[in-house]
């Protein structure tokens, strides 16, 4: 019996609750062995035995569809200011209990079906076994949430029977980052955060994702595994996108000149491209390639909710030339790519070439061909990495390493971060030419990478 076959069959029997809208379409296969899904343009559909990517991501969908109520829950606890809700990492970011939870409960689901599974938050200091209490590090789950997650263990266990053994998911590295914009999370921006599920193949090539916001009011997501020609999504309006309470936009000059005074509405730029940048700031790099662009600000939490408001607006960029983790892009990297998308390492991208004449033309030429993708893998030392190009920060170094320096080998680093900046833009950006004003900002203003 095919994998999309038992979940319906669990649908029906009420174990696994019907997802709305494409979800459902997703789920429910019209004869035993095949899946009724959205396929991308000029895609073709296949059974489900050959898109096993794609129904492991449909799987995934409904456990983070399930896991909302408990997300919302803890949520509340936070913004009622209970205390023990929270803690601060060593490196002083934010974790929550939903972190912990979440994670766990998508190890659980995973674990066996795919061949490894790299998650952000320790392992060892997570427990939701046996009747409770419960614990994520330090934080003990309130007893009233112990049913919810006794309830959640058996349905992701239900879940996981329905994911048939294959060859192709046994290749796969799961990389999750269980709430991504955890301060976000933490600081009563909860619709900025989001549940990211990646997976790469042997070769460390992020090949399906799943980013999944469940706090936001449409309960957006999009998935996608570009192998299999699988692009779905459930996402706002750009009119809806624009209109998020905590957002302002700022034009390019008032920015850089008074940015604290400098907000603009959506309704009073409506027609500026949209510069996706971190609640927290901007570097001088990033604020000069905005300024070349001509584009407005739009501060967003979280790398996955960034990849989304990437595809609700056509007219965004996100690039960073500060770090995040494997476990933030992976699945952002796999759903950008599957929707059209370019999502790059920065470096190559910003890179002036030895040799190439200052032109237009010519940093046009060889931006569009410059794009390099990150790669995935469980392992122990980074993958990728250039020496002596990215500053050490509490946030990349491994433990005991001394930060302030650029790094000269990568055992500096921990294994999973991202220390090579980011570029990624939709299908309707004109890539090259983006590309080809970042070159040129960087020759003046070099990109900080930390």
């Amino acid at each position: 019996m095919g994998g999309a076959w038992r979940v319906a069959r669990l649908v029906l029997l009420g174990l696994v609750p019907l997802p709305g809208g494409a979800a459902a379409a997703a789920l429910l296969p019209s004869a035993p062995g095949t899946l009724r899904r959205r396929a991308a343009p000029g895609s073709v559909q296949m059974a489900s035995d050959d898109r096993p990517i794609s129904a492991l991501l449909d799987v995934a969908l409904t456990a983070c569809q399930d896991m909302t109520e408990l997300i919302e829950a803890v949520y509340k606890q936070l913004n009622t200011k209970e205390p023990g809700a929270s803690v601060l990492k060593e490196d002083k970011s934010f974790f929550s209990l939903a972190d912990g939870v979440v994670q766990a409960l998508l190890m659980r689901l995973l674990r066996g079906r795919v061949g490894a599974v790299v998650g952000e938050e320790d392992e060892a200091s997570i427990s939701i076994e046996g009747d409770g209490p419960f614990r994520a590090a330090e934080i003990e789950a309130p007893a009233a949430l112990e049913p919810m997650i006794i309830k959640l263990r058996a349905r992701m266990d239900a879940l996981a029977s329905t994911i048939p053994p294959s060859e192709t998911l046994a290749a796969l590295t799961a990389f999750i980052d269980p709430i991504d914009g955890t301060r976000e999370f933490c600081t009563e921006l909860g619709e900025q955060c989001s549940i990211c599920v990646g997976f790469a193949d042997g070769a460390g090539q992020a090949v399906g994702g799943l980013v999944y916001r469940p706090l936001c009011a449409q309960r957006s997501w999009a998935l996608g595994c570009q192998r299999e020609g699988t692009c779905r999504s459930e996402l706002r309006t750009p009119e809806t996108a624009l209109r998020t309470p905590e957002t302002a936009l700022r034009t390019p000059e008032t920015a850089l000149r008074a940015p604290e005074t400098a907000l603009r509405t959506p309704e009073t730029a409506p027609d500026v491209g949209a510069f996706l940048c971190s609640n927290g700031g901007t570097s001088r790099f990033l604020q000069a390639v905005q300024a070349e662009l001509g584009y407005a600000t739009y501060p967003a939490g979280g790398a996955g909710n960034k990849a989304l408001l990437v595809l609700e607006l056509p007219t965004a960029v996100y690039i960073q030339d500060r770090g995040v983790s494997r476990w933030d892009s992976c699945a952002a990297q796999a759903v950008l790519e599957a929707h059209g998308g370019v999502f790059s390492r920065l470096d190559t991208v910003a890179a002036p070439a030895p040799d190439a004449p200052a032109s237009e033309a010519s940093d046009t030429t060889i931006a569009a061909a410059s794009l390099a993708r990150y790669t995935y893998a469980k392992g122990s030392v980074n993958s990728v990495f250039v020496p002596l190009q990215s500053m050490l920060t509490k946030y990349n170094a491994r433990p005991g390493v001394p930060t302030g320096g650029l790094a000269a080998s990568a055992e500096q680093f921990k294994p999973y971060a991202n220390v090579c900046g980011l570029f990624a833009l939709s299908a309707a950006a004109d890539t090259a030419s983006i590309a080809a004003a970042v070159r040129r900002v960087a020759r003046e203003v070099p990109p900080s990478y930390d």
